[in-house]
């Protein structure tokens, strides 16, 4: 019941309303009717508790609301009082659906009640029309549905029925009466009294506020909680925490999501740098694709006697298809025990070196020396691989710049050329890298000799000529590691050249042989196998590469690469590059094992004062809600449901804290790539580690804050 008594009401000097009471009982009309001037909107203004100065007393039920202070007098408003106006006051920004769902938020309606008043009143073509954008007659209907979803107990509408047609005017009332029924208290302005029934009057009349009709109200039953409300309260009261401790909560996400992006970061990185140490040189060659020219039934990746030369015109097709870096030849030099060589006689022969020397010398000193044979022999016998008879095959392989050999060094000269393995380095007992060379001795293609049968090229043989060669150490490679680029590397290789230094030498020992060349190209000889004999004749003065190397932008690329290059000339056979080991050298595992030991450690650590934090945080922010939660509790709300209400936000919170920390994981990884000098990769198992690690220390924290808190609150 609401009870207004001594009004007193005057504007400026001229007083309206001496004297009066106002009375309303629960679940009644009271129509107020008056000409305009006489204080009407002032009654109004003292109802809606925006002027109790008004009247002597004002009690709502056995509440002084005069007593209240402006807190407690804010709450009734937001509770209990839906205040229509005839300015039809909103919310400008929003949409009609935003408005109403503002409304039901606020009250605990649910969107079904809502979609049911947008029907009635017709509101449903205004949905996602913008409040500032509607007619007077639309804005009335609006401020009246915001106003019986707010389901308040005390509804005042100043002239509800206005700017409306008859249908409207009648589905209003209809809604009124249903307030009616539920026991609230119904004010209403009008001059349309015809369209309400069942009301108590009252009117202005000389200063004076008199009762023209009063009925007794017919008791109601007590509203209970309806099923679910209570659940609609905590997920209400869970958003409204999460928006009004927004910088606490939003610390609290940053903090925890950049923590384990850096745990994140710091894994990766340790996994790098133990990737780096294993010299897992996958990733250099994933991007390199091996162009074979291959002939009939030859391997598809090979450099081998059946592939074809790939020319020059060929070669400038190949640079011009997208997303590709890089063309170069794959040329090596080759040990194969008979050298071709030119005899005292003016003929063609060859000679046989079956162990050919390799040294260390710094200067005109010898500081080592051994044999490519024995250094093999002794890798075979440590590893007891049964070889039989096998001679051995070597060759120097090529470097090309993509592959970042200077980084996979354990010791580095920046003034040198050549690259050696560490078992090599080893043999030869080279411990400090200075100004030492690398001398040895080595075989050179110069030529390659077609075999013909008739018109048809079955074969190219290639010419090799003994060579000898001294170039400064650059670096000791950690790992004897080479791509897989064909038939003759796949023998022991622990000499690395540069491809350009490679191009030199087969040019310029063509050019020193020519003598024996041309011998050669006006002498077939003889050469073939026990069910067959051909001519060999020389076609080509110059060993062509029938293999060449192409790195790519990026691993996607690669089928639409392959798929270009293919249509070029469906001879050529594109694959990608495989690295191996070939020596079979292994890394150290004790500094790998220090590395693991060292990143694990700090990351625990890490995630360990990460819960820490996180616990006092939460536990303070609690601490900032003990009146909020004593409020709860006398207002029915046991322990359980508080911590219900706190679990509900932290399940936002956690939501949007997983977003962020992906988010910042993903930055952090960037970031550390660009700095660390070998690849920082972010794979999906650390993707799933870090929302397992965020999933952990989130959740445990919180476990231990309410824990904390609500033992210490009883």
């Amino acid at each position: 019941m609401l009870a207004a008594k001594g009004l007193h009401i005057q504007f400026d000097n001229k007083v309206v309303i001496e004297q009066g009471e106002l009375v309303i009982q629960n679940g009644r009309l009271c129509l107020i009717q008056s000409p305009s001037g006489t204080g009407k909107s002032s009654i109004f203004e003292l109802l809606s508790l925006n002027k109790l100065d008004l009247a002597e007393s004002f009690q709502i039920d056995d509440q002084n609301i005069k007593a209240c202070d402006e807190k407690a007098i804010n709450e009734l408003k937001l509770q209990d009082v839906a205040f229509v106006n005839q300015k039809a006051e909103l919310l400008e920004h929003m949409s009609v659906k935003e408005q109403l769902a503002f409304s039901c938020k606020l009250n605990q309606n649910s969107s079904r009640k809502m979609n049911e008043i947008i029907k009635k009143l017709r509101l449903t073509k205004l949905k996602n029309k913008k409040v500032k954008k509607l007619s007077g007659g639309e804005r009335q209907r609006v401020a009246l549905a915001s106003a019986f979803l707010k389901d308040a107990r005390l509804l005042i509408l100043d002239e509800p029925t206005a700017m409306q047609d008859d249908k409207n005017k009648k589905t209003i009332v209809s809604l009124i009466d249903e307030a009616v029924q539920q026991g609230k208290m119904v004010v209403v302005a009008t001059h349309e009294h015809g369209y309400f029934h069942d009301y108590d009057e009252y009117t202005i009349d000389n200063k004076k506020l008199k009762v023209v009709q009063l009925k007794k109200a017919t008791p109601t039953k007590e509203q209970d909680i309806r099923p679910g409300q209570l659940k609609r309260i905590q997920s209400y009261l869970a958003k409204r925490y999460l928006y009004h401790f927004k910088f606490v909560n939003g610390l609290s996400i940053l903090v925890s999501s950049l923590c384990v992006a850096l745990v994140i970061g710091m894994l990766t990185l340790g996994q790098g740098n133990i990737e780096e140490q294993k010299l897992n040189v996958r990733d250099i060659y994933q991007t390199e694709l091996l162009v074979a020219n291959s002939y009939e039934g030859s391997y598809t990746n090979l450099d081998n006697d059946s592939n074809m030369a790939i020319d020059e015109e060929m070669v400038d097709q190949l640079k011009n298809v997208d997303h590709v870096l890089s063309v170069e030849p794959f040329l090596y030099l080759k040990n194969i025990h008979h050298f071709s060589k030119l005899n005292s006689d003016g003929s063609s022969g060859s000679e046989r070196n079956d162990v050919l020397p390799v040294e260390i010398v710094d200067g005109d000193t010898v500081v080592d020396s051994g044999t490519f044979d024995d250094y093999y022999q002794m890798i075979f016998d440590q590893y007891e691989l049964d070889v039989g008879e096998q001679i051995f095959l070597y060759s120097v392989a090529p470097v090309y710049s993509h592959q970042l050999y200077d980084d996979r060094c354990s010791q580095l000269n920046e003034d040198g050329v050549i690259y050696i393995s560490q078992g090599l380095a080893d043999h030869l007992n080279l411990t400090d890298l200075n100004s030492q060379s690398l001398k040895f001795e080595m075989g050179v293609f110069i030529w390659e000799e077609p075999a013909i049968t008739g018109e048809k090229v079955k074969t190219r043989s290639p010419i090799i000529v003994h060579g000898y060669f001294e170039y400064p150490i650059r670096g000791i490679l950690t790992e004897n590691i080479v791509g897989d680029y064909g038939a003759y590397n796949t023998d022991e290789v622990d000499v690395f050249l540069p491809i350009e230094e490679i191009i030199a030498i087969q040019e310029k020992y063509r050019k020193d042989n020519m003598p024996l060349l041309e011998v050669m190209m006006n002498t077939p000889s003889n050469i073939g196998g026990p069910w067959e004999e051909s001519t060999m004749e020389c076609m080509n003065p110059v060993w062509d590469a029938s293999v060449y190397v192409l790195t790519v932008d990026s691993v996607d690329a690669i089928d639409e690469v392959t798929r270009e290059i293919t249509s070029i000339d469906p001879n050529l056979n594109v694959t990608v590059t495989k690295a191996y080991n070939s020596s079979g050298f292994k890394v150290n595992e004790d500094p790998l094992a220090s590395t693991k030991r060292t990143t694990y450690l700090y990351s625990v650590l890490a995630l360990v004062i990460l819960v820490i934090g996180l616990v006092m945080i939460q536990f303070f922010t609690l601490r900032v809600r003990q009146k909020d939660i004593c409020y709860l509790r006398q207002n029915g709300l046991n322990e359980a449901t508080c911590k219900s209400i706190f679990w509900k936000e932290f399940g936002w919170k956690l939501l949007i804290g997983i977003i962020v920390m992906y988010l910042l994981t993903y930055g952090v990884n960037e970031y550390l790539n660009s700095l660390a000098p070998y690849t920082v990769r972010l794979s999906s198992d650390m993707i799933l580690l870090a929302g397992l690690f965020y999933l952990v220390a989130i959740c445990l924290s919180q476990g231990v804050s309410q824990y904390l808190f609500f033992r210490k609150m009883r």
